[in-house]
């Protein structure tokens, strides 16, 4: 538990870092910690579906609305 939050606060950090160093860091890690590196690239992949479903759904109701009152 205490490895998947510490994976979770390199994932965040990582995601902050642009792509080129964020790369970087992820390379070194599965170097010194390939199972650290394992959990860390899980959360960036598990951050990044969430994003892109949120993103759609964000997408869907701009083109096609949702909720709300019916415009008068």
């Amino acid at each position: 538990e205490e490895m998947q939050m510490q994976a979770q606060l390199i994932a965040n950090d990582l995601l902050s870092k642009p792509e080129s160093l964020k790369d970087s860091e992820l390379i070194k890690l599965k170097r010194t910690d390939p199972t650290m590196h394992a959990l860390v690239t899980s959360i960036i992949d598990d951050i990044r579906q969430q994003a892109r479903s949120e993103g759609g759904a964000m997408l869907m109701q701009q083109q096609f609305g949702g909720g709300g009152a019916p415009p008068v």
